[in-house]
């Protein structure tokens, strides 16, 4: 029996490889929290403009979270509530921090690059669903071929 569209994972990754994603993902957990509540964070860890380090951090945990869980369609709004949820709760936090303020455009920059990561994913996801549907019909024709 095969899933619908809607129940397959956007990004079809292999056991193992989701294992190492849910490693990276919370390493990634980590260095952003560090990152975005440390009063002085390092120079080197930013863009130069406030919004794309917002961006680029969610796009990283979005993309990854597809490949660290199966997240179909209809399960889509679990990583992007959660993810939103973790944005807003370092802007709560920033407002406690000397040197670090909360703002709400941070959350704009947030959705922006969470939409970019589970394009992206999703897109990584279509392709390596085509690339096995080539394989597959590939050895089907070598096996029939072959008889």
């Amino acid at each position: 029996m095969s899933l619908s569209i809607h129940e397959s994972p956007l990004l079809p990754v292999a056991r193992p490889w989701r294992l190492a994603a849910r490693g990276l993902f919370a390493a990634l957990l980590g260095v952003i929290s560090f990152l975005a509540l440390y009063p002085d964070p390092p120079r080197m860890a930013d863009t130069g403009w406030d919004k794309a380090n917002h961006a680029l951090a969610f796009a990283a945990l979005a993309a990854v979270w597809l490949a660290a869980w199966a997240v179909s369609r209809r399960r889509l709004w679990q990583p992007v509530a959660a993810l939103m949820g973790y944005g807003l709760l370092i802007e709560l936090l920033q407002a406690g921090i000397p040197g670090r303020s909360a703002d709400g455009a941070d959350l704009v920059g947030d959705a922006t690059g969470l939409a970019l990561g589970l394009a992206f994913a999703a897109g990584v996801g279509g392709w390596l669903r085509r690339r096995q549907a080539r394989r597959v019909r590939a050895a089907v024709l070598s096996a029939a071929a072959s008889r």
